[in-house]
């Protein structure tokens, strides 16, 4: 797909340039990236934004919109998230970027993102905040920190704009704003709290982020992004009472809670009394019991599925047990259909109805299957033996089947069906598969993956969500498929 990026040319060679720029990148009106970008390196003001420099790439604030505007990431063309300074020079009106993989230049009049350049970095002399900022409820400043309930953060950089506004880099609080003429300062945070998102669910109008440990970053708890007002909460362990595991496998949200399974066990979110319970598994057996890779709800029973074998949790006599002979399997995936429970296991395919806790092998796939997706009438497999997706959308017709060799190196399988769309998760990026034409594609960073390293899909309206290695990056697919069905 051709990145297009809105410009605004005042001569027809400014519109050549600004073509030329975006021919062989992504659609940047289709893609958004959100990583991490909570930790504050450098603040810029530019002529009508102001830039914010992160771990996690860049923010940018329009201020003439007064909102918030995309993201800018490795997607988009920064050598590394990781932006170590940033100089505004406006003579030419770019924003020259260090990184530690190299510099970039974001051209703000024509909304493009160049590699390269030698920029001269100038030190901005250490601002400070005034002292008549009241500061939110429970924070307060004492030198070069902001002290906190629970947590200190120490300030990075301070930034008082010809405007008035006050700006405040923190470095895991995320970004302190504040009307000087109303001196109230708002922290505003943005991106999942881990960086490498393993699980994702959604919830109504929310959406859940889980994260694992990944090469010297630390999974410290779950976040939940508000899809209507942009506003993301953090829920930490050591922080929150009853989260005691934030390693998290899976998300299963339902009407009433949303379950997460982590590596010891699982943990209860209560989203009416905003309370958390964890579950461990050494609380009921003496077996070691593997981390867990998947959950299905069914009335009261709560079916977890792990690397060694299959669980149920009885939620109200609120006690556990492990399904016998099921240590033999590792659970790959589970999927709730109408009326059967679907899991996918290193040994095949197996089924149980629902309110029954019987579980037996389907002659449908005798292989290893990575993952599964049954809801509705639609089952998807994704078989490793040969790699390949196996669709039979209606329990009367046959299946049909797509080569996936992404998926055999995969060390994660994610399948999400969305009406016939059917979108797999790999380490190679997604495959989607459109079951009616049997048109096929991939999707890879190229395309606007801020990660190819893809491991978890939630779909949500006219969006698709993605978890990956480096963040979690949202597809508006209704602008940019083809639907049949408005033929």
């Amino acid at each position: 797909m051709a990145r297009i990026r809105r410009c605004t040319p005042t001569a027809l060679a400014v519109v050549a340039l600004c073509l030329i720029s975006s021919a062989d990148g992504f659609d940047a009106t289709l893609w958004q990236s959100y990583t991490n970008m909570n930790f504050v390196t450098d603040l810029a003001e530019g002529e009508d934004e102001i830039y914010i420099g992160t771990t996690g790439g860049i923010r940018r604030f329009g201020r003439f919109q007064d909102e918030w505007l995309r993201t800018l990431t490795t997607t988009d063309g920064l050598p590394s998230n990781v932006v170590e300074r940033m100089t505004f020079k406006r003579t030419t009106g770019d924003l020259h970027i260090q990184t530690p993989n190299g510099t970039a230049r974001w051209m703000s009049r024509l909304e493009t993102l160049v590699a390269g350049g030698s920029p001269e970095f100038f030190d901005r002399p250490a601002g400070r905040i005034p002292h008549d900022v009241i500061m939110p409820f429970g924070y307060y400043v004492s030198g070069g920190l902001i002290r906190g309930p629970r947590r200190d953060y120490r300030i990075t950089d301070v930034l008082v704009d010809s405007w008035d506004n006050l700006w405040v880099g923190t470095a895991g609080l995320g970004l302190g704003r504040a009307d000087l003429r109303f001196s109230t300062v708002e922290f505003l945070r943005h991106g999942p709290i881990e960086q490498n998102v393993t699980a994702l669910a959604r919830d109504g109008d929310y959406i859940w982020f889980g994260g694992r440990d990944d090469f010297g970053t630390f999974a410290r708890g779950v976040s939940r992004y508000d899809t209507r007002s942009d506003r993301w909460e953090y829920y930490e362990e050591d922080l929150v009472y009853g989260l005691d595991d934030a390693q998290v496998t899976s998300i299963l949200s339902t009407e009433s809670d949303v379950w997460f399974g982590t590596d010891r066990g699982v943990v209860r979110y209560w989203s009416r009394d905003d309370a958390w319970h964890t579950y461990r598994f050494s609380r009921w057996t003496n077996r070691r019991i593997g981390p867990t890779t998947a959950m299905v709800r069914d009335g009261n029973r709560l079916w977890i599925g792990t690397t060694t074998g299959l669980a149920v949790l009885d939620l109200p006599a609120d006690t556990l047990r492990v399904v016998s002979g099921s240590e033999r399997f590792e659970i790959e995936a589970m999927s709730a259909g109408h009326g059967t429970l679907w899991a996918a296991t290193d040994r095949g395919l197996f089924f149980c109805p629902r309110g029954e806790v019987t579980w037996t092998s389907s002659r449908l796939a005798n292989v290893p299957v990575r993952g599964v997706d049954a809801r509705g009438d639609t089952l998807a497999l994704v078989l490793a033996e040969p790699p390949s997706l196996w669709v039979r959308a209606h329990p009367d017709s046959s299946a049909v089947t797509w080569p996936l060799p992404e998926s055999g190196g995969s060390r994660t399988i994610d399948v999400a069906r969305d009406g016939f769309r059917v979108w797999v998760a790999t380490d190679q990026g997604v495959l989607l598969v459109n079951t009616r034409t049997g048109d096929w594609r991939n999707i890879t960073p190229s395309d606007g993956l801020v990660s190819g390293e893809v491991r978890s899909i939630a779909v949500h309206g006219d969006h698709i969500w993605f978890g990956t290695r480096q963040g979690a990056s949202r597809y508006n697919w209704s602008r940019d498929l083809h639907d049949p069905e408005s033929d």
